[in-house]
This record gives C-alpha cells, structure tokens and sequence, in this order.
C-alpha cells in the first residue's frame, strides 16, 4: 500500500491544468487517466501530474505534506478534479489497494473511494533527443508569441499545416505567424535568434496548453525542438508536443511591398464604432464598410432585408480622396483588439487587396503585424 498527502488548494489547480490536454476521443481507455507521481524535489516531497491525448503530454509539478518517492498512481481525472473540487482546504491521505485497484482519499470528516488503473500501461511520448535544438526564452515573452497569434490560428481539418502556430528561427531574428486563409498575425523579435535555423508549426491545442503554463511563469524556459516533438519545460511543468507535418503557406508573400494609403486611428475609438455598428450588420456576411474621406473615419453597416442600418464618424489623420473598403466584423474586431498601442495605423493598397492592422508605433525589438483580407462591398 502506497501513500501521499497533500494539500487540495495546493493540487487542484494543477490537476484542473493539466486535464486541458486530455482527448475528448481517446484511442486508450488510460489516457483518461491523470497519473501522479511522486519524487523528491531536494529534501521536500513532490508530485508531477500528467495528462495526454497520445500527441501532446502535460506535467506539472505540486507540492506535497508529505510523501516517499517512486509512487505511481492512475485515476480518472475527471472524477478526481470532481471529487476534490468540493474539499477546498482539506488535506487528503491518499492510500491505493493494489489487490482491489482502488485509491481512498481519507480527510479529516470522511473520505471518498475511486478505481485506478496500472499507471505503468499510460503511454510514452516515443521522444527523441539525439537530434534537438534547445532554446532559453524569457516565459513572459513566449506567452506574448501566443497571446498575439491566437485571433489568426486556422481550423481547416483539409489544411491542418495551419490549424496552429508557425515558427521561424533564423540567424537575425525569430517569426512566429498564425494564418486561417483570409487573416494572419506575424510577431517578429530581432532578440530571439539561432545561430542554427530551424521552424516548425505547433498544433493550436498545443499553443494552448503553452500558454496556460507560461501566463503565471516568470524566468527563462527551455523551448526544444526535435524532428517530430517540441519541447516546452522548466522544473514545475512540461508540456510535449507531436508537431504538425507539412509545409506551412509562404505567409511573407501576402504582405505587399508598399502600402499608398496609411490612416491612424484611435483604437478606442475604432473599436467602440465597431461594437456599435456590427449589431446592425447582415447576419451571415457580417460586413462592415469603412469609408475614408479627409479627416474622417466612417464605420457603417446595413441588413436591408431586416431595416437595421447603422454609422459611426470619428476623426483620423487621412488627406486623399474617399475610399472604401468592406471586413468581417468578427474577423477584424479581434486583430484590432490584439494591437498593443493606442493609436492603429491602418495600410491599404485597395479595396481588393489584404489590408495591414500595425501599431503606430513598433518596437525597435519586436514587431506585431495582422493581416486581413476584405470583403466585396455588397
């Protein structure tokens, strides 16, 4: 009989972490399983809780009140972040019966029972180090990379090279893109280098279970990447994901090479007249026209088989003649959203070509860029 004890506010919120990477379909009947596993973190007792769906594996680290080494546990994990869900504050003994392939959780006024299954059937990530790139990288500015490229991430199951992130690492600087076919986010950071280039597209479920555990992660981690893995890890948590295969689209070429038309926008401003103009908008095009004359900016929208019209003007830096151009209201919302200033400079080439949504103003450093078609003007 094994046992370990811990702290619920201590556990729970790794255990509810980690259950993001399990499958909705699972090809194993165990990877519905979280396993616990004990070790010593220097002279403490500590737990590793780790979850899978066969392509991408989550571990992260909580700490015990006590505990030996070499303890491996397979439970639900569904029930079990059920079960201690409503044991805030408790401090839970948990013994297993390996004869009756069980696991009590005893507490101070009761305790509770649940099957478990032989952790050692639980599957290896089949991860090869020999050939690897390895990367240190500031969490915070990682979390940036995701937290920029999510609005653009594709969900195309016939082109599933985009349904995630792509990463560029060249001698001079790194480029992360996301791109769904009709709009696109590129983070550059001329600090983030590689003396030996190399790219890879990390799958969007992955993205997410990165940056889960980058949001509250302060310090360098280790980014590695293998030939069919990429390797995100520090000592609390380590997240291991099967990259997509495929060659990703040539994003740099859908960014033209001169822009004649530049306005500068408040983003307020911009968003606040999207917000209220899109309501009006017909409900399966969802377009919003934007019309430039000198001075202004109008954001409008029309369902004339519903009688629902709606104009907002506010002031811009434009000087040359009327023009306008139509989006997707929910498509553009999020890009602009995601500018980083307060002031969005729109480019334009016209009416039919792919506008760019940038910051006024760009870091010397890191550069964001959102790309987005347009829409013809119904």
């Amino acid at each position: 009989m094994s046992k370990i004890v811990f702290n619920v506010d201590s556990v729970l919120p790794s255990l509810q972490q980690v259950n993001a990477a399990i499958g909705s379909k699972n090809v194993m009947a165990i990877l519905v399983d979280v396993i616990l596993k004990t070790y010593m973190d220097g002279d403490k007792p500590a737990m590793m809780c780790t979850t899978s769906d066969s392509e991408n594996f989550m571990s992260v680290k909580c700490p015990l009140v006590e505990g030996e080494a070499g303890v491996s546990i397979a439970v639900n994990a569904k029930d079990f972040v059920s079960t201690l869900r409503n044991l805030s504050g408790r401090v839970i003994t948990l013994e297993t019966d390996e004869e009756r392939h069980t696991v009590k959780g005893i507490y101070e006024n009761g305790y509770f029972e649940l099957p478990c299954d032989n952790a050692d059937e639980f599957p290896s990530s089949n991860l090869r180090t020999d050939e690897k790139v390895e990367k240190l990288i500031d969490a915070q500015v990682l979390a940036d990379v995701f937290a920029s490229t999510e609005c653009a991430v594709g969900n195309d199951s016939l082109h599933p090279v985009i349904n995630g992130v792509h990463f560029d690492f060249f001698e001079s600087e790194m480029v992360a893109a996301s791109f769904d076919g009709f709009k696109m986010a590129m983070y550059t950071n001329k600090g983030l280098t590689s003396e030996q280039p190399f790219s890879f597209n990390l799958p969007s479920k992955a993205c997410k279970l990165m940056y889960s555990v980058l949001q509250k992660a302060d310090g360098e981690v280790k980014l590695t990447y293998t030939e069919h893995h990429a390797v995100l890890s520090r000592h609390d948590f380590r997240v291991i994901a099967r990259l997509n295969e495929g060659k990703y689209p040539p994003y740099t070429k859908l960014i033209a090479d001169s822009y004649p038309i530049e306005v500068i926008v408040d983003k307020e401003a911009i968003m606040g007249a999207l917000k209220v103009v899109s309501p009006s908008s017909n409900a399966q095009s969802q377009q919003i026209i934007i019309t430039l004359t000198k001075g202004n900016l109008v954001v409008s929208a029309a369902d004339y088989e519903s009688a629902k019209s709606a104009s907002v003007s506010i002031p811009c830096n434009y000087e040359g003649k009327e023009f306008k151009i139509a989006f997707k209201h929910s498509w553009l919302m999020p890009l602009i959203a995601n500018v980083n200033d307060k002031n969005v400079k729109l480019r334009l080439l016209n009416e039919k070509k792919a506008a760019l949504i940038v910051p006024e103003s760009q870091d010397d450093m890191v550069e964001y860029l959102y790309l987005l078609m347009p829409m013809l003007i119904l």
